[in-house]
């Protein structure tokens, strides 16, 4: 075998490879995460700890307080082909925060004795600008011709939180050739 056999053969194996990794990725896996609850749910309240589990093999996606066993018995069942979109979304909030005089001018003492301490006392006047980023993971789907939402949040955007949404955005219908994202259809 030459050179440039070996690589024909490489190349083979490469494509090869890459074929079973992209079937790999399209097929549905089953996932389960743990998310506040904001709205959408019945019997569950808003901020409550829920657990969803999304599972192909039933086409259905399971949430409650707890899905663990015959507990799964008791939760809210959304079936799959009901399902419309998923959407991700970040919200910053800004707040003020006082500073810490207090603080400040014992540190200040503690570097500089008395001067320090006023110094230190100084510098806590006022306020300080501080973020919150939170995630919100909106479900949307139909129930008697009528499009419903179910909302969840999440401080950040973990493992569990984006392979979930991922796998959701794989049970989006597909839209028609010639529509656009704003909803129209070209002729």
């Amino acid at each position: 075998m030459g050179f440039f056999d070996m690589i024909k053969e490489l190349n083979k194996k490469n494509e090869e490879h890459k074929q079973k990794y992209r079937e790999k990725r399209n097929k549905k896996t089953k996932v389960f995460v743990q998310l506040h609850h904001l709205e959408g749910l019945p019997n569950i309240e808003k901020g409550q700890r829920t657990s969803i589990e999304l599972n192909p093999k039933e086409n259905k996606l399971y949430m409650g307080k707890l899905l663990l066993g015959k507990q799964k018995e008791n939760a809210i069942v959304l079936d799959m082909d009901k399902f419309e979109y998923v959407k991700n979304i970040t919200v910053t909030e800004v707040y003020e925060k006082d500073k810490s005089v207090v603080g400040r001018a014992m540190i200040g003492h503690l570097l500089d004795d008395s001067d320090g301490a006023v110094v230190g006392g100084m510098s806590g006047i006022g306020t300080k600008k501080k973020t919150k980023t939170k995630k919100k993971l909106i479900i949307g789907y139909k129930s008697n011709g009528e499009e419903k939402q179910i909302m969840f949040s999440s401080k950040k955007e973990n493992w569990e939180y984006k392979t979930l949404h991922d796998e959701l955005k794989k049970y989006e219908p597909q839209k028609p050739e010639g529509e656009k994202k704003t909803g129209q259809i070209e002729l």
